[in-house]
C-alpha cells in the first residue's frame, strides 16, 4: 500500500506540474499580447500562485519522502531488536542446556569413579560409549563471550550451513565491549546478511571471512566474501540489494552507517576482483 501511494503521490505531482506550466505558458502569452495593464497584473498574480502552488507540492512531497524513510528505518530497526531478543533467548537456552549437560556429566563421573574401583572392564566400556557420542559443536562458532556477538554469529553460521556457506571467523575481541549490544547486532547482522546474499549465488568457494579485533580501545570489523556479477548502486552511490522487496534496497547498509556514526565511526567498502570487502572501524 505505501508503493502504490507514493508511485500515486508522484504521478499527482507531476500532473500538477504539468497542468501549471500550460497555465503558466497561456497567462504569459495573454500577457505580451494584451494591450491592458489590468491584464497583465492579473495573468503576473495567477503565474505567481501557481508557481507558489508547484513550490507548496514539491515541498509536501519531499515531507512525505522523509516520512516514508524514517518509517522504514524504525521498522527496521525494531526487527533487528526483535532478532536479536529471539538470538538472545536461544542463546540463553543453549546456556541452561550447557548446565544441565555439566551437570550429567558430574553424576556420570562419580559414577565412572565407583566402576573404576569396582569393575574396571566395565568401566573401560562404558567410557568408550560415552566417548563415542556425536556432539555437534559446529554451530557454535563465535566463543568470546561477548553474549550479543557469539549470538548473532552463531545464528548466522547455522544459517549460512543450511545454504551451503562456510563462515570464517578470527576473533580477538574481550567478553565486555563499550557499545549497545543492539548496535552490534545491527551491524553484525546485516553486513552478514548481505555477505549471504551474494555469496550463496555462487556455484562453488562460498566462503564468508569475518574479521573482529579490539585494538586501543577500538573495535575493528571486517566482512570479505566473493561475488558474481555486477554491483548495482543508487543515484547517491549507494550500494542496493537484488531482492525483491524494492522498498528495502540498501537500507541494510544504511542501518550500519547510521549505527557507526552514532559512535564517530568509519565504514569503508573495497570492491576488487569479484571480492567485496567491509570495514568497520568504532
Amino acid at each position: 500500500m505505501e508503493g502504490v501511494q507514493k508511485k500515486g503521490y508522484g504521478i499527482f505531482l507531476i500532473i500538477i506540474a504539468n497542468v501549471n506550466l500550460w497555465v503558466v505558458l497561456g497567462n504569459l502569452t495573454i500577457s505580451i499580447h494584451a494591450e491592458g495593464d489590468l491584464v497583465k497584473i492579473w495573468s503576473g498574480i495567477i503565474t505567481f500562485m501557481l508557481l507558489l502552488v508547484d513550490m507548496i507540492a514539491l515541498k509536501l512531497y519531499l515531507i512525505y519522502q522523509e516520512k516514508v524513510e524514517e518509517k522504514s528505518m524504525k521498522q527496521l530497526y525494531a526487527e533487528q531488536v526483535r532478532m536479536y531478543d529471539e538470538e538472545l533467548h536461544e542463546k540463553q537456552k543453549t546456556i541452561d542446556g550447557v548446565r544441565r549437560t555439566r551437570h550429567d556429566i558430574k553424576n556420570h563421573m562419580i559414577y565412572l569413579q565407583e566402576l573404576l574401583t569396582d569393575n574396571p572392564d566395565e568401566a573401560k566400556k562404558f567410557l568408550k560409549e560415552y566417548l563415542g557420542e556425536n556432539i555437534d559443536n559446529k554451530s557454535e562458532l563465535s566463543k568470546s563471550g561477548n553474549l550479543a556477538v557469539d549470538a548473532l554469529i552463531n545464528y548466522k553460521n547455522i544459517i549460512a550451513r543450511e545454504k551451503g556457506i562456510t563462515i570464517h571467523l578470527e576473533s580477538q575481541i574481550p567478553a565486555e565491549l563499550p557499545y549497545e549490544s543492539t548496535d552490534l547486532s545491527i551491524i553484525l547482522g546485516n553486513l552478514l546478511d548481505n555477505a549471504m546474499e551474494a555469496t550463496e549465488k555462487l556455484e562453488v568457494e562460498k566462503d564468508i571471512f569475518v574479521s573482529l579485533r579490539y585494538q586501543k580501545e577500538k573495535l575493528l570489523i571486517k566482512v570479505r566474501n566473493p561475488y558474481t556479477g555486477d554491483l548495482k548502486k543508487d543515484r547517491a552511490g549507494n550500494y542496493i540489494s537484488e531482492k525483491k522487496d524494492c522498498e528495502n534496497h540498501g537500507i541494510g547498509l544504511k542501518s550500519v552507517r547510521k549505527v557507526v556514526e552514532k559512535y564517530e565511526g568509519v565504514t569503508e567498502i573495497h570492491t576488487e576482483d569479484q571480492t567485496f570487502e567491509v570495514y568497520v572501524i568504532l
